[in-house]
């Protein structure tokens, strides 16, 4: 056990001196070792490996010889230097105990009674071991037990109740002044059994010691000097008494990265960490522990270092110095500690309270969330599904999410899709999701025109939820008079004649009418068919606001009867989400890369879920291809077919009588009935047209004599040969033609592809449209990874939403360059120094003395806080940095 104080009172006597610097003393079961004037280690007699890491520290530390070494732990010095060629060639795990060869003999109960009675009887170990025919480290072990059993060692289990008052260290002499402490109230207490990550110790029982550093400060010359060495922590850690360990810090220049200190002013006071430690409690014994991951993790998010193999490209003792560490974790242990804090309940709990809390802070509309389904691309060798991304607009291997925001706001959650689910499929639960989470009465929902369904919108209002989002498909545009033109001081943020609806302006205020949607839901036809549309006969009416655009283009937004605002509140909703969601999106894919692959872990999808067979997608293109290739060949057979046709069409019209005409004129002018095809192809029966044509034309040739009031006989030949000649035959026609030919190479091209058509529709037929996604070995990465990474992200871009947002009162032009000062803010070298109970930091200059000032004023901002480091108990100081030039 490590101790800052002397906290058991105990004074450093004279005689037991091992060397200048280190003392040692002991009671019956116990060594305390005394590094420099403080009791710095204990440990039991009987516990011989925490001896031999012990007192293996304490010589790499300098404070001891071989022979002091030896002489300190009762042992000779070859014991010795065999223990440190352990550790340097294996490191702490090449102290522990070897594995012995062979089986173990088996002590019965009978021989154990044995060995503590001859033990009462005060034998000694070698004889009692000759007697029971047993091994003296079995003689060892049994009385050892017994031990223990009895009585538990007081000094290893104390719960420290009290705060401990120290008076100040002289540092000028440490080595030799005593150090004064009040007496430590203890009591004994009950502990747990503890099971280290790396070793797992033959002790029957483990005891867990409670990490007591930050229960008070250190010395500031006491803390730089354990923060340049923490062997003995890493020592605790192995043995399972270490939980976390406390950041120390050492006064530095030139340190890298210095800037980010400004975030953890605002981490400290954030909501990450509270939630964090309260969800996941602990992940066990370890030097790397929870607050230590959880803060690491941020860190290398705001810094820019996108995925844990980034850490390879950085110095790891640089990196431990911002932590106060003496280095940060390897790329191996940060997918170790990901993987640990990757549980599917905990998770999940973390991003709900953590979202709850965004949601309260929010200081505008919280009941308005804007939902948009996110693809995350996919690059390896796994099967994966695929489906459609409208970001690079084709279909790639990727799995979709839902992510849930408030207007101009970072992301609550995200939500997985079961297997590639679009956002029609998996709206209703991403609402009920977020409805439940942040525990509100009413909703209103704005999202894209990915999940424009008239299904959807009557399921979701029936529910009770508020619906804005695009009309999708082609609408009737609207006349452009109903649009009221805006006139000077409508709006106050414009000063020419335009409203501001988003981040635009418009010449025209928004037109709202009634449309009714028609319900239509897919029907299934047959396991090799695409799935049809069948009307339900039922229909929703919805608020149609249009805008109307400079161009001349009319926007259309849906909106259902549970929104109860303005047209121009709803339009200015929408086109707000242009510039802060999708913008949101992809400012995190660029600089937190949080499509990025977190775990290189696939998970099995769900039985019951079934995805598009790619097979029978594969063979409907293969047979498309060939058609469009045969259409191409009918398309130059049909103009010669129809330079035929069209020539004795001319001829016919041609030779038709000016009296024909004429009466063919006065009898459609008098029929005054409805025009209909039987009666339409009556009055052409006298004009000299196949009935093929008179039957196809009929009714255009009357409506266009009556419209048009054609009286003269050339004006009507013109008007039929412009109806007639002009249409193309179709390919079915123009196949019929050719059957009936078989003329030339060209026909006999095109009937041979035909048939290869007919029989790859023979093939597709027996395919079928879906497959279950579980049987042909699809997968999907671990979701737990990257929810938890999500998280993470997401609370790195609300921290530096927050210094952004203070730093848009220092600095003109915050707007377009604020995230880009702090992304280099962070980045800035700077001096760190101690002084009593703060850490402070100088910065050097940014890249302009404008930047420099602003980054100054906004650091004494944060100075006003009194924000500690998260684990210590210092407070975090900043110091102004000195414009040199300008």
């Amino acid at each position: 056990m490590i101790c800052h104080e002397n906290l058991f009172g105990l004074p450093i006597i004279s005689h037991g001196n091992i060397s200048t610097r280190c003392h040692v003393r002991s009671d019956e079961e116990t060594v305390f070792v005394s590094l420099d004037g403080e009791i710095t280690f204990s440990y039991e007699k009987s516990d011989t490996v925490s001896k031999r890491m012990i007192w293996c520290d304490i010589y790499e530390r300098g404070f001891v010889t071989y022979k002091q070494a030896a002489q300190g732990s009762g042992t000779t010095p070859t014991t010795v230097k065999n223990w440190i060629k352990r550790f340097r060639e294996e490191g702490y795990t090449g102290l522990q105990d070897k594995v012995g060869r062979g089986s173990a003999t088996i002590i019965s109960e009978n021989t154990r009674k044995q060995i503590l009675e001859l033990r009462e009887l005060r034998l000694s170990m070698r004889e009692i071991a000759r007697r029971c025919n047993c091994s003296n480290s079995q003689v060892f072990n049994i009385i050892n037990d017994s031990k223990q059993l009895k009585r538990k060692s007081p000094l290893l289990n104390l719960e420290f109740t009290e705060e401990v008052q120290a008076e100040d260290v002289q540092t000028e002499d440490v080595q030799t002044e005593e150090v004064q402490t009040e007496e430590v109230q203890t009591e004994e207490v009950q502990t747990e059994e503890v099971q280290t990550e790396e070793v797992q110790t033959e002790n029957a029982e483990s005891v867990e010691v409670k990490n007591i550093y930050s229960e008070g400060l250190l010395d500031d010359k006491v803390e730089a000097r354990r923060a340049k060495n923490r062997n003995s922590d890493r020592a605790l850690a192995v043995l399972g008494k270490l939980e976390d360990a406390t950041p120390y810090f050492a006064p530095c220049k030139h340190v890298e990265y210095a800037g980010i200190f400004m975030a953890f002013v605002v981490l400290s006071q954030d909501a990450y960490l509270k939630i964090g430690m309260k969800i996941f409690k602990s992940i066990g014994p370890a030097f790397y522990g929870l607050r230590t991951t959880l803060v690491t993790l941020i860190t290398l998010a705001l810094l820019r270092m996108k995925r844990p193999e980034h850490i390879m490209n950085e110095n790891p003792e640089k990196l431990g110095k911002l932590l106060g560490l003496d280095k940060v974790f390897s790329v191996k242990t940060c997918r170790r500690k990901i993987g640990k804090l990757s549980k599917p309940i905990e998770t999940i709990n973390f991003m709900k309270e953590l979202g709850n809390e965004r949601f309260k802070e929010y200081k505008g509309d919280s009941k308005i969330v804007m939902v948009d389904g996110h693809t995350v691309g996919y690059t390896g060798d796994k099967k994966v599904g695929s489906t459609w991304s409208s970001r690079d607009n084709k279909v790639i291997n990727a799995h979709t999410e839902n992510w849930v925001n408030l207007k101009g706001n970072a992301p609550l959650f995200s939500f997985e899709t079961d297997f590639n689910n679009g956002l029609v499929s998996s709206l209703e639960g991403v609402l009920d999701k977020t409805k439940e989470a942040l525990s509100t009465d009413s909703l209103t929902c704005v999202f894209d025109r990915g999940g424009s369904s008239a299904l959807l919108f009557e399921t979701l209002t029936a529910k009770g939820y508020g619906l804005i989002t695009y009309q999708k498909g082609n609408y009737k545009k609207i006349d452009k008079n109903k649009f009221k033109k805006v006139k000077k001081n409508d709006d106050k943020r414009t000063k020419d004649e335009t409203i501001r609806l988003g981040a635009r302006n418009y010449n025209y205020f928004p037109f709202e009418q009634e449309v009714t949607l028609k319900i239509n839901k897919k029907v299934d036809k047959g396991p090799n068919k695409r799935p049809g549309i069948k009307d339900t006969k039922r229909t929703i009416v919805m608020r149609d606001i249009r805008i109307l655009c400079k161009d001349g283009h009319q926007v259309s937004i849906l909106a259902n009867e549970k929104v109860k605002i303005s047209a121009r509140e709803i339009a200015d909703i929408m086109f707000h989400r242009i510039g802060s969601q999708e913008n949101i999106f992809k400012y995190m894919r660029q600089e937190f890369d949080v499509d990025g692959l977190v775990s290189y872990k696939f998970e099995d999808v769900s039985e019951s879920v079934t995805h598009p067979n790619p097979k029978w997608t594969k063979q409907e293109k293969k047979i498309s291809k060939i058609r469009k290739r045969q259409n191409g060949l009918l398309a130059k057979k049909s103009k010669e077919f129809l330079f035929e046709k069209s020539k004795s069409i001319k001829e016919a019209i041609e030779n038709f009588s000016d009296k024909n005409a004429i009466s063919l004129i006065k009898n459609i002018n008098e029929h005054t009935n409805k025009i209909v095809k039987k009666s339409a192809i009556k009055l052409l029966e006298k004009f000299p047209l196949s009935c093929e044509l008179k039957k196809k034309f009929a009714i255009k040739i009357v409506t266009k004599i009556k419209e048009e009031n054609i009286k003269s006989c050339e004006k009507l030949k013109c008007a039929l040969k412009e109806i007639v000649i002009v249409k193309e035959l179709t390919p079915r026609e123009t196949l019929d033609k050719l059957n009936q030919l078989k003329s030339d190479d060209k026909a006999n091209e095109i009937i041979s592809l035909n048939e290869e058509i007919r029989k790859e529709k023979k093939i597709l037929d027996k395919m079928n449209f879906k497959e279950n996604a579980k049987k042909n070995d699809y997968q999907k990465p671990k979701s737990e990874p990257k929810r938890l990474m999500n998280i993470v992200k997401i609370a790195a871009y609300v921290i530096e939403t927050k210094l952004f947002d203070m730093l848009s009162k220092y600095y003109k032009y915050n707007k377009n360059e604020g995230r880009a000062i702090l992304k280099n803010a962070f980045k800035s070298t700077g001096t760190l120094k101690l002084k009593p109970g703060e850490i402070v930091i100088q910065l050097e200059e940014q890249a302009t003395p404008q930047r420099t000032r602003a980054i100054n004023s906004l650091v004494e901002e944060l100075n006003s806080k009194n924000a500690k480091f998260p684990g210590s108990e210092r407070i975090i100081r900043f110091e102004q940095t000195r414009i040199k030039n300008g």
